[in-house]
């Protein structure tokens, strides 16, 4: 069961890193091992605002990362 979460988590964050190139153009550099480290961090490039979260479950059995690009202006 560890590997398959394992292994999503790799498919989740190769799909954040795609995502921030197709819509930005571009990633800035060394964002691809900072997205696979998974941790969370908030970043700016290039007009936006690039963030990774994690929420661990209440249950502490699994947590959730999700990856974000705002626009410099956009307020959650």
């Amino acid at each position: 069961m560890m590997h398959l979460l394992q292994s999503s988590n790799r498919v989740a964050l190769s799909f954040c890193n795609r995502l921030v190139i197709t819509l930005a153009g571009s990633a800035p550099e060394g964002f691809k091992e900072k997205v696979q480290a998974g941790k969370p961090f908030k970043s700016e490039f290039s007009g936006y605002n690039l963030y990774l979260k994690k929420t661990v479950w209440p249950t502490g059995k699994g947590f959730e990362l999700n990856c974000g690009i705002a626009t410099k202006d956009h307020k959650e």
